[in-house]
């Protein structure tokens, strides 16, 4: 299925496991580009490992619960993958 996303640009909160990285899966499989963010460099590193065979756009390790973070990260990735055109968020696995 053709969804018409190549071109497109997406943030994917949490896209490093479960639904966030479905998703980002997804939207890159569709030709989106694509940045995703977690709390745990290590799960990081194993997103992106597991993404970089279809390749992603951005990663970064942030506290979604330190807006300031978020913030900054809104802000930037847009610079480095174009602009943004779609905002994914997961919010499961909150302690």
């Amino acid at each position: 299925m053709d969804l018409e996303l190549t071109g497109k640009k997406a943030l994917v909160s949490a896209g490093h496991k479960g639904i966030g990285l479905f998703i980002a899966r997804r939207l890159l499989e569709e030709g989106a580009q694509v940045s995703i963010c977690c709390r745990v460099q290590e799960e990081l590193d194993q997103a992106i490992e597991s993404l970089s065979v279809i390749v992603i756009g951005l990663a970064c390790m942030l506290d979604y619960l330190d807006f300031r973070q978020v913030f900054d990260w809104q802000v930037a990735a847009p610079s480095l993958v174009s602009w943004m055109t779609d905002f994914a968020t997961s919010v499961s696995g909150y302690k």
